[in-house]
C-alpha cells in the first residue's frame, strides 16, 4: 500500500456501477467487463467523473489520484481536474499518450476554458511510444507531484508545478485536443484516491 495509508476510493469497475453511463451527445461512457471508457468526439470538449465524493470532498490531507489505464486511441489526453485550489483556480494534470506529452491547464474565467499553464512537455518518444499504462497526481502540503507510468515527469523536465491545495474535489477523466482530428477513447482498469502517509 505504500506509499499510501489508506485507500479513499477504489474503483476496479467490477462492482456497482458509480457513474452513469451515456450514449447520447459528443461525450460517451460506458462500462465493458471490468473497464470503464470515455469517447469524446468534439474537439476541445473536456469530459470528467468525480474520484472524491461531493458529500466528502478533501478535507486538507496529503493525497494520491491514480488512473490505471487500459488503453487509448485517438487525438486527445488523459485528465486528473483538482478543484482543491485555496485562491478558487481549477486546474487539469493532462496526458497526450500519442504525442508522448503532459502539460497542466488552469481554468481561464474570462475565456470560460481552459489553457495551458504549464507545458507541453516530452515524457517519451513519440517515434516508438510506449503504451500509457498509469498517470498519477501526488500532493502533499497543496504541492503536486504527476507520475506517468511512475515517472515524476515535471522533474525529469525541470518543471515547476503550480501549488493547487489540497481541499476540495478531483476528478477524473479525458479531453480531446482542440486541434484533433480523431476522436479520443480512453478506458480505465482502476481508479483510486489514496491518503498519502
Amino acid at each position: 500500500l505504500a506509499p499510501y495509508s489508506r485507500a479513499i476510493v477504489v474503483d476496479g469497475f467490477a462492482g456497482p456501477e458509480r457513474f452513469v453511463a451515456t450514449s447520447d451527445g459528443d461525450s460517451t461512457s460506458a462500462y465493458d467487463e471490468g473497464t470503464f471508457s470515455l469517447h469524446i468526439s468534439e474537439p476541445g470538449l473536456v469530459s470528467g467523473f468525480p474520484l472524491s465524493e461531493a458529500d466528502d470532498p478533501l478535507a486538507g490531507q496529503d493525497f494520491a489520484a491514480l488512473l490505471r489505464i487500459d488503453e487509448t486511441t485517438g487525438d486527445g489526453m488523459v485528465t486528473i481536474e483538482t478543484r482543491s485550489d485555496p485562491a478558487g483556480r481549477q486546474w487539469v494534470f493532462a496526458v497526450d499518450p500519442t504525442r508522448q506529452t503532459w502539460e497542466v491547464l488552469q481554468f481561464d474565467t474570462e475565456s470560460a476554458q481552459f489553457v495551458t499553464s504549464t507545458g507541453p512537455y516530452a515524457y517519451g518518444t513519440a517515434g516508438s511510444p510506449r503504451p500509457l499504462e498509469t498517470v498519477e497526481l501526488r500532493v502533499r502540503d497543496g504541492f503536486p507531484t504527476l507520475l506517468v507510468n511512475g515517472v515524476d515527469v515535471a522533474a525529469a523536465a525541470s518543471a515547476v508545478l503550480p501549488e493547487i491545495g489540497n481541499r476540495g474535489q478531483v476528478s477524473f477523466g479525458a479531453l480531446m485536443t482542440s486541434e484533433g482530428k480523431v476522436p479520443f477513447s480512453v478506458s480505465f482498469d482502476e481508479i483510486g484516491l489514496y491518503e498519502l502517509a
